[in-house]
C-alpha cells in the first residue's frame, strides 16, 4: 500500500511540474530571475529545474545533486519546503514535509533493503514513540555515513583513528563512537558546523574522506589487488603524480604535496606528452607547490579540480591552488580553498626575527607567482585574511575560471570516467 502511495505522489508532483511550467514563462538565460521556470546547472555539477521568484528557488521543482541524489517537491525562498521526496543514491528515500531544507512533519523513510520507517520527522530527525517509554531517532549524520560504501565506511573510521578521534574497531558500523568522532572533527576542523543541515553533512564527510593519512600496512590478497590495478590502469607513479595510459595526456594529483614532487613532475612531463593537470589534494609544502606551479605556468598545461576524487568530493586547496591558478585554462567543478601562510612559532626575539623574514619572503613569492599567473588581486584578500580554510563561493568560482574549448570539456569527460572507474577498483580492495 504505501508504494502505491509514493507512486501516486510521485504522479502528482510530476503533473504539478508540467502545470507550473505551463504558468510560468520561462526564465531568460541569464539575469534576474523573477516569476519563471527554467533551468539552472551549478558548477558542482547540481543542476535545478523549476520555477523561481525574486531570483530564488520558488515553488516546484527538481533539485539533482552531482553525487546522483536528487529532490522533488515544493521550494520556497530558495530553500526545500513543503511537501517533497528526497531520494539517495542507493535508492533510499524520504516522502514527506519540508521546512528550511530539512525533514519536518509527517514522513516516510524507506532503506535499500525494504524496511520503512513512517512517523513524525523533526529537524531531519525521526521521532518514533511508541506507548511504552521508548524513542528513536535516526539523525542525517547517520543516515549519509550508511549510504556509503562498506569500504569507505571503514575509511572513515581508519582516518579519523589516525587523528586519534576514534578509538572502536574498524567495522564500517555505525554507532555512538564513530558519531562521536565525526562530530568531534566537525568541531575542530569545521568550526562545529550545524550537522543538522545536508550540506555541512556532505561537506564534513567528503573531508574526512579525502584525509591524507600515514600508509598502513596492506595484506597480502591486498598487495596482489593493487598489482593488478596497476596493470589494469597501465600506471606510472611519478612522486605524487600518476599517469595512466587510459588519459595519456593527463597527469592526476591526488595527494599532499611532498619534497621532490617538483623533480618528479619533470621526470613526468619527459615521459609524456601531457595538456591536463588534474588536481585534488589538501596541500603540503609552500615551496613545492610554487615550483611545480612554475612549471605548469611555463609550459602552458591546463589545470582541472574535478567533481570527484579518489574518495570523496574534488578538493584542491592551500599550496594545491597554486598550481590550479598556474593554468593557461582552468576549470573547478570541485572545491577551491585558500588561507593564510603558517611561518611557525618562536620563543625568542632572535627566532621571532628570522621567521618574520622568512614569512616575508614566503608570502613575496606567493604574490610574484600569483601576478604571473595573472590572479585576480581579490583573491588575496581571501588568502591571507584568515587562518582558516577559505573555500570560494560558486560565484567567485566561475570569475576565476577560464573559457576552454569543446575538446578540452571532453578531455575533463574523460577524466571524471577514469576517476570514477579508478576510484571504483580501490573501493573494492576494501570492501
Amino acid at each position: 500500500m504505501s508504494l502505491k502511495i509514493y507512486l501516486v505522489i510521485a504522479a502528482l508532483f510530476g503533473s504539478v511540474s508540467s502545470v507550473f511550467a505551463r504558468d510560468l514563462p520561462p526564465c531568460p538565460s541569464s539575469g534576474y530571475k523573477q516569476n519563471c521556470f527554467g533551468t539552472y546547472t551549478y558548477t558542482n555539477g547540481d543542476k535545478y529545474v523549476g520555477g523561481y521568484k525574486d531570483d530564488l528557488r520558488n515553488g516546484q521543482g527538481t533539485y539533482t545533486f552531482a553525487n546522483g541524489e536528487n529532490y522533488v517537491g515544493e521550494f520556497k525562498d530558495d530553500l526545500r519546503n513543503g511537501q517533497g521526496t528526497y531520494t539517495f543514491a542507493n535508492g533510499e528515500n524520504y516522502v514527506g514535509k519540508f521546512k528550511d531544507d530539512l525533514w519536518n512533519g509527517q514522513g516516510t523513510y524507506t532503506f535499500a533493503n525494504g524496511t520503512v520507517e513512517e512517523g513524525i520527522w523533526k529537524d531531519d530527525e525521526f521521532q518514533y514513540v511508541q506507548k511504552t517509554p521508548y524513542s528513536y531517532k535516526r539523525s542525517r549524520l547517520q543516515i549519509a555515513f550508511v549510504n556509503y560504501s562498506k569500504g569507505q565506511r571503514k575509511l572513515i573510521q581508519s582516518n579519523l583513528k589516525d587523528l586519534g578521534l576514534y578509538t572502536s574497531s574498524i567495522d564500517g558500523l555505525y554507532g555512538n563512537r564513530t558519531a562521536m568522532a565525526l562530530s568531534g572533527y566537525n568541531k575542530k576542523h569545521l568550526g562545529g558546523s550545524d550537522l543538522k543541515v545536508a550540506a555541512n553533512v556532505k561537506k564534513l564527510m567528503d573531508k574526512v574522506l579525502a584525509l591524507a593519512t600515514a600508509a598502513k600496512p596492506i595484506t597480502e590478497s591486498e598487495a596482489v589487488r593493487f598489482k593488478q590495478i596497476k596493470e589494469e590502469f597501465g600506471l606510472n607513479y611519478y612522486g605524487g603524480f600518476i599517469h595512466s595510459d587510459r588519459v595519456p595526456n593527463t597527469l592526476f594529483f591526488f595527494t599532499g604535496i611532498q619534497q621532490n614532487d617538483g623533480f618528479e613532475f619533470r621526470k613526468a612531463l619527459r615521459n609524456h606528452d601531457i595538456e591536463l593537470i588534474v588536481l585534488s589534494s589538501p596541500g603540503g609544502s609552500v615551496f613545492e607547490g610554487l615550483q611545480t606551479a612554475g612549471i605548469i605556468h611555463d609550459k602552458n598545461l591546463k589545470t582541472y579540480i574535478p567533481k570527484k576524487s579518489l574518495y570523496g568530493l574534488g578538493n584542491c586547496s592551500s599550496a594545491c591552488s597554486f598550481m590550479f591558478f598556474a593554468g593557461e585554462s582552468r576549470t573547478a567543478e570541485g572545491d577551491l580553498g585558500v588561507h593564510q601562510f603558517y611561518s611557525g612559532k618562536a620563543s625568542d626575539e632572535e627566532k621571532i626575527r628570522a621567521i618574520q623574514k622568512r614569512a616575508q619572503f614566503t608570502v613575496s613569492e606567493i604574490i610574484g607567482f600569483l601576478n604571473d599567473f595573472e590572479t585576480p588581486a581579490w583573491v588575496y584578500e581571501r588568502m591571507f585574511q584568515q587562518s582558516e580554510m577559505y573555500y570560494f563561493t560558486e560565484s567567485e568560482l566561475l570569475q576565476l575560471e577560464t573559457q576552454v574549448s569543446e575538446e578540452t570539456k571532453a578531455q575533463h569527460d574523460k577524466t571524471e570516467r577514469f576517476i570514477s572507474d579508478f576510484r571504483s577498483a580501490f573501493v573494492k580492495i576494501k570492501d
